[in-house]
């Protein structure tokens, strides 16, 4: 499922203000989601970045975390929690 609410930010983009982010004294707190619902709690709360964690996508749908998921699927996930928040 895909939750469409910002405009499309292009992955040049995304990488380069991830960069200014990593050159920052401070540290850059990046929480694990496993969805666009998680990904868009993580944004409200203030994080500037985050991680699709495998072991809670595993989780969410009920299987045991042993690396059953495809990559195909891990980065179709990935798709929509960038499409969801337009966060690195």
């Amino acid at each position: 499922m895909t939750w469409f609410i910002e405009e499309e930010i292009s992955q040049r983009t995304l990488a380069d203000q991830f960069k200014a982010e990593m050159h920052k004294r401070d540290i850059l707190k990046i929480p694990g989601t496993y969805d666009g619902m998680s990904a868009l709690i993580a944004k409200q709360s203030g994080f500037k970045a985050l991680y699709l964690s495998g072991a809670a996508y595993t989780a969410s749908k009920g299987l045991p975390d042993l690396g059953i998921i495809t990559s195909s699927e891990l980065a179709e996930r990935a798709r929509d929690i960038v499409r969801a928040i337009s966060l690195f």
